[in-house]
């Protein structure tokens, strides 16, 4: 028994001191002996691992020194993080500034106060270089351009939009440098760079400022003719200034005036084609060999040349046109206050209308607004727009033929006249009524090759009535206030084949309420089946009628046809 004793001892013992020593190395945070050993050689300690208490107490405590130091550089970095600095070395020169010490022992609050000194002379240093930059507009520009302005501190909107415009440039870009160059012998401030609108009469579009137009011309700097820094400024008038700079970039002979407003456009295209004419007349060709929406002739482009500085391109090409054409001022004045300051698709139409106007010069200015609208609307480009509806019952066919020759003035104001007042009365609120009672009918027949539906519909409005009218060519939209009296109805009679899915209408029906029976039936233009004149389904429109009549209990009065 003495041996088992003194066996079990041993074996306690060598366990309690390995257990003790895991401890330590857990305690120190380390994983294993092996990384205890290289820990001990590399912190000056001995590596073996029979050590006393004592000794593993002064492990220890280098430990929890190691892992303090640890956290203190880790908080000294954040602080320089929330200073503004990435490398101790700037710490170390700030500190030495103030007479301090750089050092990772600081406290919370030593911490906190050096970083509100810091900000206090961040504050006064970024004051003194705004100052310094609105001071000298060129200051601030170059700011910038090189990157030392940051966005959060811009204050106004002009100095937003002037940044965003640089920024909009990758930094290596060569359009990027030439715009600092033109924006740094320009020399005008923000608020001249981004004064809205620039041209006036060309409106108050998101481009229609300074900075815009010298973006535009840096993007063609592989086109200037001369180096901005040769160009001498020789008036303080932005507007002036501006138009001396393009012309000494690109010009050996001056543009006209009003395509000064290319560079200012909305557009992009529009404003890219403009610059295109800029450029070319600006080379000395002639106007006349561009691609222009208006077919000028040689007369006419000699007064484009003098068109006034304050019409926008095209209009200047209208103006040049009326005039060259044989108008006067306040003719083309006249025109340009209608859609024809604008190219319109037609242009060899609309070419016949201003000679209309020239070859009449005593027509009243203040009516050629209204028979351009009027003549419009006849056109066939008007129909084109709108598209196919399934309310739109107007005659394309008609406006097809619509032409100005053999037409006088008087009867062309009288037409103009006459379609402005259906055009007020189609604007004023729709009235509408209760339906009559009488019901509608719908007929699908086929004669082996072609499917046709014809329809019977009771128009319930004034404003269906004035489409009526006006297709059908007759004076059914006086009955509106009848038909809100309850005393007749209106029907429309239509007829909807494969390729006319809305219907052609054919007849309009009065009925008549209080008696339910049919008083007046008539077609395109008042007339009546048998008529040679008639449109194609008009004869085949009664049969119709009498089948709609009969399922109605409608009876048709002998004076309808």
């Amino acid at each position: 028994m003495g041996d088992t004793c003194t066996t079990r001892q041993p074996a306690l013992f060598e366990t309690s001191v390995n257990g003790s020593l895991q401890r330590h190395i857990e305690a120190l945070g380390l994983p294993d002996r092996a990384a205890y050993r290289s820990w001990c050689r590399r912190e000056g300690f001995r590596a073996t691992l029979n050590k006393t208490w004592r000794q593993r107490g002064r492990e220890r405590c280098r430990a929890e020194r190691i892992v303090a130091e640890s956290e203190r550089r880790i908080t000294l970095t954040r602080h320089l993080e929330r200073l503004g600095w990435t490398e101790i070395e700037q710490y170390a020169a700030w500190c030495e500034a103030h007479g301090k010490k750089a050092s990772v022992y600081r406290s919370e609050a030593q911490l906190q106060q050096e970083r509100r000194a810091a900000q206090r002379e961040y504050a006064a240093s970024a004051l003194a270089r705004e100052r310094e930059s609105r001071r000298r507009p060129e200051a601030l520009l170059l700011r910038m351009f090189d990157g030392s302005l940051r966005k959060e501190s811009l204050r106004t909107d002009g100095e937003r939009i002037v940044y965003h415009a640089i920024y909009s440039l990758k930094r290596n870009d060569s359009t990027r440098s030439a715009l600092q160059r033109l924006l740094h012998r320009f020399r005008c401030d923000v608020n001249g760079l981004t004064s809205q609108p620039f041209l006036p009469h060309i409106g108050c579009g998101e481009t229609n400022m300074l900075i815009t137009a010298l973006v535009r011309a840096a993007k063609r700097h592989c086109g200037w003719i001369r180096d901005p820094e040769s160009w001498k400024p020789t008036s303080n008038n932005l507007r002036r200034r501006f138009r001396s700079l393009a012309s000494h970039l690109f010009a050996n002979y001056a543009p006209p005036d009003f395509l000064e407003a290319a560079w200012f456009e909305e557009g992009e295209r529009e404003s890219r084609r403009h610059i295109t004419w800029y450029l070319h007349l600006g080379a000395g060709r002639n106007l006349r060999s561009v691609d222009l929406p208006i077919v000028l002739t040689k007369r006419m482009a000699h007064f484009a040349l003098k068109a006034p500085a304050n019409l926008p391109v095209e209009s200047a090409l209208r103006w040049a046109q009326v005039l060259g054409m044989g108008g006067s001022a306040r003719m083309a004045a006249a025109v340009l206050r209608t859609r024809l300051r604008w190219a319109l698709r037609d242009e060899e139409f609309w070419a016949t209308v201003i000679r209309f106007f020239v070859n009449n010069p005593m027509l009243d200015p203040a009516r050629i607004e209204s028979i351009v609208e009027f003549v419009h609307s006849r056109t066939e480009s008007a129909c084109d727009a709108d598209g196919p509806n399934e309310d739109d019952d107007r005659d394309r066919r008609g406006r097809t033929q619509f032409t100005m020759k053999g037409r006088s003035a008087a009867a062309l104001v009288a037409l103009a006249d006459e379609w402005r007042r259906k055009v007020d009365d189609e604007r004023r609120p729709a009235r509408q009524w209760a339906p009559s009672g009488i019901s509608g009918f719908e007929l699908v027949r086929s004669n082996g090759t072609v499917v046709e539906t014809w329809t019977v519909r009771e128009l319930l409005s004034s404003k269906e009535l004035h489409r009526e009218g006006r297709y059908m060519h007759n004076c059914v939209a006086t009955y509106h206030e009848s038909c809100a009296r309850g005393e007749c109805s209106i029907w429309s009679v239509r007829r909807c084949g494969l390729y006319e899915p809305a219907g052609v209408r054919v007849l309009t029906v009065e009925a008549e309420i209080a008696g339910m029976r049919i008083v007046q039936v008539r077609g395109r233009f008042n007339r009546l089946p048998g008529d040679p004149q008639a449109d194609e389904y008009l004869d085949s429109a009664p049969p119709i009628v009498r089948l709609w009549a009969d399922a109605a209990a409608l009876t048709v009065d002998e004076l309808a046809y």
